[in-house]
C-alpha cells in the first residue's frame, strides 16, 4: 500500500444547501443540434467555494449544470439569463458568443427536489431553480423553491410501493409454508 498521509484526507464531500449564491462560468458548450447552452459554473464564494470542483474531482461529473435553451419558444429566459450575466458583469454585453460566458459571474438560486434513484428509493438533489444577478443574490431579492416532490410517471414507481414480482405465488396465510 502506498504512503499516504491521512491527515490531508477529506472524509466527507461538501454538500451545499438551497439558496442563493453568487457563482462563476466555468465551461459552455453550445449544443447546437438541441439548441441549448450547457454551462457549468463553480461557486465563487461562501463556504462552498470550489465545492463543484471537488465533486467532479471525486465522482467524475459536473453537479448542478445550467442548460438554456435558444429555441424561439424559451428566447424571454435566454432574455433573463442573459441579463443577470450582464448585470453582473460591469461593461459586459453579450454578443451570441457563448465561450465569451466564460469567467463571467451572475447569481444562481438552487432548490431541492425529490427523483428516483437507480436503485429504486426516492433520493434529493440541488438543481438550479433560476438565474438572478449578484446584486440581487447579495440583497437577498430571491426566493428558496419549495422542496419539489416526486410523482411517479406511468410505469414508474419507488421499490417501497413497486408491485410484487410474479415469480412467487402470494401467501394467503403469513404462517403457511414457502413454496421452495
Amino acid at each position: 500500500m502506498d504512503n499516504i498521509n491521512w491527515d490531508t484526507v477529506q472524509d466527507e464531500v461538501r454538500r451545499p444547501v438551497p439558496g442563493g449564491y453568487a457563482v462563476r462560468i466555468t465551461k459552455v458548450d453550445d449544443m447546437t443540434d438541441k439548441k441549448y447552452l450547457y454551462i457549468e459554473w463553480e461557486f465563487a464564494e461562501s463556504e462552498f467555494k470550489g465545492c463543484n470542483q471537488e465533486t467532479f474531482d471525486a465522482f467524475g461529473f459536473w453537479p448542478m449544470p445550467i442548460r438554456k435553451s435558444y429555441k424561439p419558444t424559451a428566447l424571454r429566459f435566454f432574455k433573463g439569463f442573459k441579463t443577470a450575466v450582464e448585470m453582473s458583469n460591469r461593461n459586459f454585453v453579450f454578443n451570441n458568443d457563448p465561450q465569451s460566458l466564460v469567467g463571467k459571474f451572475v447569481g444562481v438560486v438552487l432548490g431541492e427536489e425529490e427523483y428516483l434513484g437507480k436503485d429504486g428509493n426516492i433520493k434529493t438533489r440541488l438543481y438550479v431553480a433560476e438565474t438572478r444577478s449578484g446584486k440581487s443574490i447579495r440583497d437577498g431579492d430571491f426566493k428558496i423553491p419549495e422542496l419539489k416532490r416526486y410523482t411517479p410517471s406511468a410505469g414508474t414507481a419507488p421499490a417501497a410501493v413497486t408491485a410484487p414480482s410474479n415469480n412467487f405465488a402470494m401467501l394467503e396465510d403469513d404462517d403457511a409454508e414457502l413454496p421452495f
